[in-house]
C-alpha cells in the first residue's frame, strides 16, 4: 500500500539531511558554544559525535520550514529583512591555543561547508536567521527563530513569568549565548555601541509567538535578557531583566580556551564544569566513561593539602553543616505549612492558594505523578509479555508545596479572599485543647 508518510520521511526529510550534517563535522560556533563544555570537549576529541536520528532530522527540517514561513510573514507585515541566513564571522582574539586549534573556523578550514563562504582568520562562524530593520529605531536587529512544541513552550513561558531573565538564561543558555554572539557581531559590523534582537519562539502546535528581547552593550561587554511578551502581552518586564557581564570574553573566549587546554592536557578535563541537563544528554554514557575515575583500587594514599585547598575543605564542611541545619529548619516550616494547606483543602473543598501580602508571593500545592517503567525495554517484549507488564505497572503520585508569583488570573479573585486564620481557627483551637493538659515532654512535636 502506498504511504505518503513513508515517502516524505525517506525521500523528503532525509534526502539532504544526513549528508549535510556529516560534512559539517565539529567546530566551535555561535550555536554550540553555550552548551555543556564537557560535551563540546568530547566532540572536539572525537569521542562523541552528534548523529541526529531520522526523527530528529525531521524535527530540524520542520523547524527550518517554520523559519521560512516566519520570514514570509515578516515581509508580509512590512518588516524589512536586511539579510536572511547571513554568515556571521566573529573574530577571535589572538592566542596560541586558538591559532593552533583544529576546531575553529579560519584555522581548521577556510571555507564554510554549509554556505561556501571564505573564512579569513580564526573566528566563530555561524548563520543568522534574520537581520531586520527595527520599524521604530530604523537600526538593524537580529531575529533568531526557534520552533518548539507545546510542552517546551509552556515550560519556557512558565520560566519567564516566574523566574525572570535569570532563570530563562539558565534554561536556554545555548540559545541566549547564540543570539548574544550574533549581537556582538552586529555591533562590530555596524559599529554600534548597543545592539538589540529577539529570540522568537514559535509554538508549532498553536502558531503563537513568544518574543524574548535581548540587548548587548559593546562598550561594557554586557549581554541582557531584557523582556518577554506573547504577541504584545508581557509576561516578563525589564524590572526582572538579567545581565551577563564580560559576555564575549568570559562566555565565548574563555570556554574555547578551557576546552582547548583540556585537549592538550587531558588531566585538566576534570576542571570543565558539569552540564545541567545530563539526564537527556546523548553523550552521558561517553561522558561517564571519560570523566569518572577508577575507585576500585586496593590501596589508598594520604596527601596533605596546601593552604588554598585546606581553606576550601573547611569551607565545604562549614557549608555542609549550615545546609543540614537549614534543611532541618526548612522541613519544620514545610510540615507546618503543608498541614495548614491540607486542612484548608479538605475543609473548603478547594485547591488553596495562600497570598503573602508583603511579597505578593502565593503558596499552593503542586501534584506530580510518575510511572516506574522502562518503556524502551517494553517495546521489545511479546504481546503476552506486554500484557503481564501492564498488570504490574506501578503508578506513583504525590504533592509538594510551591511558591509562585501572583498571576493575573489569581489577582481577579483577590476581592473574594478571606483571612487564613478564619478557616484554621477551629481546627488549631481543637488541636491545642487536646494537648493542653498533657505535660510538654509527652506532647508530639513535628521536630521530634
Amino acid at each position: 500500500m502506498f504511504s505518503y508518510g513513508s515517502v516524505l520521511r525517506h525521500k523528503g526529510v532525509l534526502k539532504e539531511g544526513p549528508d549535510r550534517y556529516e560534512q559539517v563535522g565539529f567546530y566551535f560556533s555561535q550555536s554550540n558554544i553555550g552548551g555543556c563544555e564537557r560535551e563540546l570537549y568530547l566532540q572536539a576529541k572525537g569521542k562523541y559525535e552528534f548523529n541526529p536520528a531520522h526523527a530528529l532530522l525531521g524535527v530540524f527540517a520542520d523547524g527550518e520550514a517554520h523559519e521560512e514561513l516566519t520570514g514570509h510573514q515578516l515581509r508580509k507585515a512590512g518588516i524589512e529583512i536586511i539579510e536572511a541566513q547571513s554568515g556571521s564571522f566573529l573574530e577571535l582574539p589572538p592566542h596560541p591555543l586558538i591559532e593552533s586549534s583544529s576546531n575553529i573556523a579560519g584555522v581548521a578550514f577556510n571555507m564554510c561547508p554549509v554556505c561556501g563562504a571564505r573564512i579569513h582568520g580564526p573566528c566563530l562562524h555561524g548563520h543568522i536567521d534574520f537581520v531586520v530593520r527595527n520599524p521604530l529605531t530604523r537600526l538593524p536587529e537580529v531575529i533568531e527563530h526557534k520552533a518548539i512544541n507545546s510542552n517546551w513552550w509552556d515550560s519556557t513561558v512558565k520560566t519567564l513569568a516566574e523566574g525572570g531573565g535569570s532563570e530563562f538564561y539558565g534554561q536556554h543558555k545555548r540559545y541566549a549565548v547564540q543570539i548574544g554572539l550574533y549581537l556582538v557581531d552586529l555591533a562590530r559590523k555596524y559599529k554600534l555601541s548597543h545592539t538589540e534582537g529577539s529570540l522568537v519562539f514559535k509554538n508549532k502546535n498553536t502558531a503563537r509567538f513568544l518574543d524574548v528581547r535581548m540587548g548587548y552593550d559593546s562598550k561594557r561587554d554586557v549581554l541582557s535578557v531584557v523582556s518577554a511578551d506573547i504577541e504584545g502581552n508581557y509576561i516578563m518586564t525589564s524590572d526582572r531583566s538579567f545581565m551577563v557581564r564580560d559576555f564575549f570574553s568570559n562566555v565565548a573566549v574563555a570556554t574555547i580556551l578551557r576546552i582547548e587546554s583540556a585537549l592538550r592536557d587531558p588531566l585538566s578535563r576534570h576542571t570543565l564544569p558539569h552540564g545541567k541537563k545530563c539526564v537527556n544528554c546523548g553523550a552521558k554514557e561517553c561522558c561517564a566513561t571519560e570523566f569518572d575515575v577508577d575507585l576500585n583500587v586496593e590501596s589508598n594514599k594520604i596527601y596533605v593539602s596546601d593552604k588554598e585547598m585546606g581553606e576550601k575543605i573547611r569551607a565545604f564542611q562549614s557549608i555542609q553543616s549550615r545546609m543540614n541545619a537549614l534543611e532541618k529548619e526548612k522541613r519544620a516550616i514545610v510540615d507546618e505549612l503543608e498541614s495548614n494547606l491540607k486542612i484548608i483543602a479538605e475543609k473548603e473543598g478547594v485547591v488553596p492558594v495562600v497570598l503573602d501580602p508583603e511579597t505578593g508571593s502565593c503558596l499552593t500545592f503542586q501534584s506530580w505523578s510518575r510511572t516506574d517503567i522502562d518503556w524502551d525495554a517494553v517495546k521489545d517484549l511479546s504481546d503476552k509479555e506486554k500484557e503481564i507488564v501492564e498488570k504490574l505497572i506501578r503508578h506513583k503520585s504525590g504533592q509538594y508545596l510551591r511558591v509562585k508569583a501572583l498571576t493575573k488570573q489569581l489577582e481577579k479573585k483577590l476581592n473574594t479572599a478571606i483571612p487564613v486564620e478564619v478557616v484554621l481557627e477551629t481546627t488549631t483551637h481543637t488541636a491545642a485543647a487536646a494537648t493542653s493538659g498533657v505535660p510538654a515532654r509527652f506532647r508530639c512535636s513535628p521536630n521530634a
